[in-house]
């Protein structure tokens, strides 16, 4: 069997809608949708010790982009404005052998500021209340 890398370009889109139309890839320098194992507390009883169980993983967002307050759109001001608000995104890699991953995430406002004459860099990441849906190519 042969693998193949993929690349991470390709159309990011964010909003308030469920298809969102706002592109935002030309800001974004790092978009990964990351599981998170998850585990539960299995209280000991006087028959057995306390133990862990695994449960579904949650998932988040996690990325990098270039603060951008003023532009038409903006994600930063995006984000501000939708603080905690559950946001839409896709992400349409450039690699039409790839397919389209499509969910939801809660937003968190960017950071503000940055290096003095540096360009001025976010890092978030947003929690996710379900897991991404992944549609295969046609």
């Amino acid at each position: 069997m042969t693998t193949k890398p993929i690349f991470g370009s390709g159309t990011i889109k964010i909003g308030t809608t469920a298809s969102p139309t706002e592109q935002f890839e030309c800001v974004i320098s790092s978009f990964v949708v990351s599981a998170n194992p998850s585990s539960i507390t299995i209280p000991a009883t006087n028959c057995e010790a306390e133990s862990n169980a695994a449960t579904g993983s949650s998932f988040s967002v996690s990325w990098d982009f270039a603060q951008d307050r003023g532009a038409t759109p903006s994600l930063s001001e995006l984000l501000l404005a939708q603080d905690g608000n559950l946001l839409y995104w896709s992400f349409d890699p450039d690699d039409t052998t790839v397919g389209t991953f499509t969910g939801q995430c809660y937003a968190v406002a960017g950071d503000i500021g940055g290096p003095g004459q540096g360009l001025w860099v976010s890092t978030g990441q947003l929690p996710c209340p379900e897991a991404p849906v992944y549609t295969p190519p046609v």
